[in-house]
């Protein structure tokens, strides 16, 4: 048995999205509470964020409201017209989700930069290449926070030599 595109439209209630929003919570919780951090490297870090992001492609017809990357290269082999992006960050040593952005599939994630918002003195980031623009890791260091992230292979390093004070 099966159920229609405005049987299911009908079930999208508040309160049917209250519900899962509260559901949502309540395993964060059980999450927090299953799972002890003892690492003691971490105590150095006021929090460990994690970032991270996730593609959903959607039907072609959504792309009115999410482009998805398919529509926004010329020649991707994916023609997915239509896609979502879920940017998540996941304060591992303090077990909260610190932020869920939903964005357009056709966005890029060097392109995120609401994670820079909510940095702080002592915060540890972890990211993918995906993430890695200097910009953004100046701003992390110029709050005094950390971060782990690959390197492009293009990418110059230099070590700085300071003057000798006499």
């Amino acid at each position: 048995m099966g159920i229609t595109k405005q049987g299911l439209d009908f079930k999208f209630t508040n309160s049917a999205v209250q519900f899962m929003e509260n559901m949502f919570q309540e395993s964060l919780n059980l999450f927090k509470n299953k799972l002890p951090i003892d690492c003691k490297i971490l105590k150095n870090f006021k929090s460990v964020k994690l970032l991270d992001s996730s593609y959903l492609n959607l039907l072609s017809s959504m792309e009115v409201f999410y482009i998805g990357y398919g529509s926004h290269y010329k020649h991707c082999i994916n023609n997915t017209k239509s896609g979502l992006k879920f940017q998540l960050i996941f304060d591992y040593l303090n077990q909260i989700l610190d932020r869920f952005n939903l964005r357009e599939g056709k966005n890029s994630d060097q392109e995120y930069k609401n994670y820079l918002k909510n940095m702080s003195k002592n915060d540890l980031l972890i990211v993918g290449l995906g993430y890695f623009t200097p910009n953004s890791l100046k701003k992390i260091d110029g709050v005094k926070a950390y971060f782990i992230s690959r390197y492009k292979t293009d990418t110059n390093l230099y070590e700085l030599k300071m003057p000798d004070k006499k």
